[in-house]
């Protein structure tokens, strides 16, 4: 009700009233006749209202009128304790209108909430793998053979309903020709969407830089610098990739650089990132020693057997540390270790074996080539002539090494190897079983004194004789 208007009508009233005294109870009785001339209630018509989902609702959508009270002058009121107007389907509001003179009407009133709208298709955000182009939907070489991964359906009352899309059409990503697929979807009202999308794949995506140590590094001095110790290219097409330096790097000098790798793919696209290299000293030196084998009572000198390089430093052999000791008078393995520094500080350390030999092949095999030519003579044991075991036993005790005097005994005191080496004994089984020895010399020849015509000798153990007459060696 426009109480405002009510009041008005009654001051007017009182106010006249006071100008007119005798005529007060006239004008009482003409108000409350007045007033008894409108009983009739406004009428509220509707018994449901349509709200378009999304829209508002507002009491004004239901239609009121009153026989006296015009629709502005009403006091309506809504109850809307019980309205969804966000919701698909029906709710309910209690409207109430109060005409002039307190005729009061109310209602419950259904609010319809309808869906029209069809969902939408939209493209998946932040992809990318999916772009428009002139109306044409691209999508990148070698990305999803799945459409619904390139495109989604949203729907304004329903949300994401991209589960509910069918798919007329295959999507072939690596497939450069044109292509066309028809989607369609509905939502829970039965609104459906139906179209076609014209697709061409294309290679859109630039090639992947991945800096293998972050953008900052460090590579040493006067070493060549490779960009693949420091970045790796990729690219979607699985094609080759044109990959170039802004500049080269200098490792000659101790400074911090500044290059820029760009790869290019088959398709054009582009990708650069900047690498700050640090050049400085950080390898160590190099120790090139392999391990030592020296027979019994020889001189040993390791630092004239090794070298140490250091990559700025240059030769460092005579600063080298070398720690460990050889007795080269008892047979044994002695571990010797070598370290080096060099300025910057790198250290690096190696460890090698010295093997002492309490014999050794080189020894008897070169004092047995120095009696070549020194006649045979039976059971003789030098220094000028000799018979076969009387030859092995002088040259071996020449070299410091006792061994038996007879072929037997000589063979019964070594350690039976068949990897033959230089200085071991070969035995043959001649006029009786071990009735010949000589010493081998590598190659398959040996030197032993034969006979009355050879004297000693150099002779291949691979001519028929001695092949067929061969019984075993020893080692010492």
């Amino acid at each position: 009700m426009n109480f405002e208007k009510v009041k008005s009508i009654k001051e007017a009233v009182l106010h006249k009233g006071q100008m007119f005294i005798p005529l007060v109870c006239v004008s009482s009785f003409f108000l409350v006749g007045y007033a008894a001339m409108d009983k009739e209630a406004p009428v509220i018509a509707d018994d449901y209202v349509v709200l378009n989902y999304g829209d508002k609702f507002d009491v004004s959508m239901v239609n009121i009128a009153d026989n006296r009270t015009s629709y502005d002058d009403l006091l309506i009121t809504c109850d809307t304790s019980t309205l969804r107007e966000s919701v698909v389907g029906s709710s309910y509001v209690t409207v109430e209108a109060i005409d002039e003179y307190n005729n009061t009407a109310s209602k419950v009133v259904e609010v319809r909430v309808e869906d029209h709208v069809a969902p939408n298709f939209e493209l998946v955000a932040d992809s990318k793998d999916t772009r428009l182009e002139d109306g044409k939907m691209i999508i990148n070489l070698n990305s999803s053979n799945t459409i619904t991964d390139h495109i989604k359906a949203i729907d304004n009352a329903d949300g994401d309903v991209t589960a509910f899309v069918e798919v007329d059409g295959t999507l072939d990503t690596a497939n450069l020709d044109p292509q066309t697929i028809t989607l369609s979807v509905s939502d829970s009202s039965g609104n459906v969407n139906k179209k076609t999308f014209d697709i061409q794949v294309k290679d859109i995506e630039a090639p992947v830089i991945n800096l293998l140590q972050g953008d900052a590094v460090t590579t040493d001095f006067g070493n060549g610098f490779h960009i693949s110790d420091f970045a790796t290219v990729s690219d979607n097409s699985g094609e080759e990739i044109e990959i170039s330096l802004s500049n080269d790097i200098d490792t000659s000098k101790e400074e911090t650089q500044s290059v820029t790798l760009t790869a290019v793919d088959s398709a054009g696209n582009k990708t650069e990132k900047e690498l700050k290299v640090g050049v400085g000293d950080i390898s160590a030196p190099i120790i090139n020693a392999s391990d030592i084998e020296i027979e019994k009572g020889d001189a040993l000198d390791i630092r004239s057997q090794i070298s140490v390089i250091d990559n700025k430093d240059g030769d460092l052999t005579a600063e080298a540390t070398i720690e460990g000791s050889v007795d080269t008078e008892n047979a044994g393995d002695y571990a010797i270790t070598i370290s080096a520094k060099d300025a910057a500080g790198n250290e690096a350390t190696k460890t090698i074996n010295v093997k002492v030999s309490a014999f050794s092949g080189g020894a008897t095999t070169s004092i047995g080539m120095s009696l070549v030519g020194s006649p045979y003579v039976f059971g003789a044991t030098g220094p000028s002539a000799f018979d076969c075991s009387g030859f092995t036993s002088y040259v071996f005790a020449q070299a410091g090494i006792s061994i038996g005097r007879t072929t037997f005994s000589q063979y019964a005191g070594g350690t039976p190897v068949s990897d033959l080496q230089p200085g071991d004994l070969v035995f043959f089984n001649t006029y009786t079983s071990l009735g010949h020895v000589g010493i081998y010399l590598g190659g398959g020849m040996m030197v032993h004194s034969g006979n009355e015509s050879t004297g000693v000798e150099v002779t291949s153990m691979g001519n028929s004789y001695w092949s067929s007459t061969y019984a075993g060696a020893v080692r010492y």
